[in-house]
């Protein structure tokens, strides 16, 4: 098992485009649940670390958000 230090955003490598698409427009409030919505699913046979999967999404979304609002 590895710690979360050695997380990377290589853990959104793992999500299908569309799911990914589909994280990324969910509200951060219900974004953890998603996930292990999604974990639960056959193709993802619960492998999905779903605490670093969520966190990596909602920095995704902070950063889309600032680039959208002209902020760097």
């Amino acid at each position: 098992m590895r710690s979360m230090i050695g997380m990377t955003r290589n853990d959104l490598g793992v999500l299908r485009p569309e799911d990914l698409a589909n994280l990324l427009a969910t509200d951060p409030a219900a974004l953890l649940g998603r996930v292990l919505l999604l974990n639960r699913a056959p193709f993802y046979h619960n492998a999905l670390n779903a605490v670093v999967i969520a966190y990596e999404v909602m920095e995704l979304q902070r950063m889309t958000n600032k680039g959208a609002n002209g902020h760097a």
